[in-house]
């Protein structure tokens, strides 16, 4: 018998990392205020269709204990735990989710138990019943007979219509701790007179993610292998080691590209799975990102926090890549060389230097990480490195003939047509200061222009040629008086503005 199956749980004590929920329903039982349908949600392996079971098993007890707690002994506890209780009924909702087999449950539930006191329905992975079958159970649900009981589980409640969770208690089963993980795998090995090392225990905890099944079945599995051991359970679970994760950081923090692609070319050739490895990284990340806070290290947060960024959305890419290391080696790439390092924050002028040689403009890639994270840049750090860019660096002021000669070009940016047709009706007023005041003769195209996106969008154009940021404003040239535009002029400005000919 498999390990998971033999130490499940036969009764409420054995129930682990479920306090909140076990405490609720020991109550209701205690009180007799079962209610007729609850709904257990949460991931897989933390207890949804044991704790259901064990609700069954204390209904129909015949010799029930005090507190709420079944007897173990009778009748129906024996025949419940085997499995052959004729009114403990499962239902597997992925492989019966159509409206006839709820039918055939409806026709069913109207007669008495045959063996028990009740008829307990447990329905497991009910999300995925059709939306005709969640329609016929809906009125069952609402009046069912009062010798029925239902029990739903699921681990995407999001699909559960909210009819049913309104006519449902719902119970929501959280991750086990890791702890209480461990805790329960030496438990196991004890029993199994298995010998182990605590680190392997606790390796099988954390990569389970919180599921007490799976953590079981890796121990069944691995435990054939005689003494337990962590590189045993490294390389069963494909899990890479400490040596490799702190390399790969390391080389990140020293630019060196060439280290950091071996290193992951080398998890590759190893068979490793590179999703378990970019989340062990990942988890590393974060203890350092909490170590640079704790130490007030602002440079150090940054480079970190672009790390964290750039390997969370590489994670995301491995499983769709046609190269399964490629995501992973363009993160490399990507710290490597398009964001700071630790040193070049340094207000030390000889290191400055250095990485001004090595890496480029230092200053606009510091610029760049201080645009990505503007809450944690240290103002005082882009101070020092101001030096690094002379008067040549710096963008030379908008004039009204710099913008005139290539206005052409500027509006052959501008979408779409009728936009750029209104611009042209437009006059350049006042350039100051890289603030741009463009004047209009007409409210039509004033009205037309003169809106947040259109204005955005002429910016990023000068920004495109001149390579300068503006700030553009309109405004709106008032009339002369008794001046009024011809019909013959208004035909020709539509036509110009639609593309017409006469």
């Amino acid at each position: 018998m498999s390990l998971y199956l033999k130490y499940r749980p036969k009764d409420f004590d054995n129930l682990i990392g479920q306090e909140h929920i076990k405490t609720t329903l020991l109550n209701a039982l205690k009180e007799k205020k079962i209610s007729h349908a609850y709904l257990f949600c949460g991931p897989r392996g933390t207890g949804k269709t044991t704790t259901a079971r064990l609700i069954a098993k204390s209904i129909n007890c015949q010799n029930p204990l005090e507190f709420g707690h079944h007897c173990n002994e009778c009748f129906t506890c024996k025949s419940a735990q085997e499995g052959s209780l004729v009114d403990l009924i499962e239902i597997d909702a992925a492989s019966n989710r159509g409206i006839d087999e709820i039918r055939d449950l409806r026709e069913k539930i109207r007669f008495a138990p045959s063996q028990a006191r009740a008829k307990v329905y447990i329905i497991d992975e009910v999300h995925m019943l059709t939306k005709e079958a969640f329609n016929a159970l809906l009125k069952t649900l609402e009046e069912p007979p009062a010798h029925a009981y239902f029990i739903l589980a699921t681990t995407e409640t999001h699909k559960v219509p909210a009819t049913i969770i309104s006519r449902c208690q719902k119970f929501d089963f959280h991750r086990i701790a890791i702890a209480e993980l461990v805790n329960r795998l030496k438990y196991i090995a004890e029993q199994e007179n298995l010998n182990y090392e605590e680190e392997a225990m606790e390796q099988i905890a954390k990569s389970v993610k919180g599921g007490l099944r799976d953590a079981i079945s890796i121990l069944d599995q691995l435990s054939s292998e005689g003494n337990l051991t962590l590189d045993k359970v490294k390389k069963s679970l494909g899990i890479s080691d400490i040596a490799a994760i702190e390399n790969l950081f390391q080389s990140l923090i020293d630019k060196n590209a060439i280290k950091g692609l071996a290193i992951i070319n080398q998890i590759y050739q190893q068979g490793l799975d590179l999703n378990d490895f970019a989340r062990t990284f990942l988890e590393y990340l974060r203890q350092k990102m909490i170590e640079a806070v704790n130490a007030n290290s602002v440079s150090n947060l940054n480079l970190i926090l672009s790390m964290i960024e750039i390997f969370s959305q590489a994670k995301l890419k491995i499983n769709s890549s046609v190269i399964p290391q490629l995501p992973l080696e363009i993160a490399v790439m990507e710290i490597c060389h398009r964001i700071p390092d630790i040193k070049a924050q340094s207000p030390n002028p000889n290191n400055l230097d250095k990485n001004n040689t090595h890496h480029g403009n230092t200053q606009n890639l510091t610029n760049k990480m201080a645009d990505q994270h503007p809450t944690t840049s240290n103002p005082q750090s882009i101070m020092n490195n101001q030096p690094l860019i002379g008067p040549s660096d710096s963008p030379l002021p908008l004039t009204p003939s710099d913008l005139l000669n290539k206005w052409e070009q500027i509006l052959n940016l501008i979408d779409p047509p009728a936009i750029r047709q209104s611009l042209k009706q437009s006059n350049i007023k006042e350039i100051k200061d890289s603030n741009i005041t463009l004047i209009f003769n007409t409210a039509f195209h004033f009205e037309k222009f003169n809106k947040a996106a259109h204005i955005c969008s002429l910016e990023n154009a000068i920004k495109q040629i001149f390579d300068t940021e503006a700030k553009v404003t309109c405004s709106l040239e008032k009339p002369a008086e008794n001046s009024e535009q011809s019909p013959i002029d208004k035909t020709k400005e539509a036509m110009d503005i639609f593309g017409g000919q006469w």
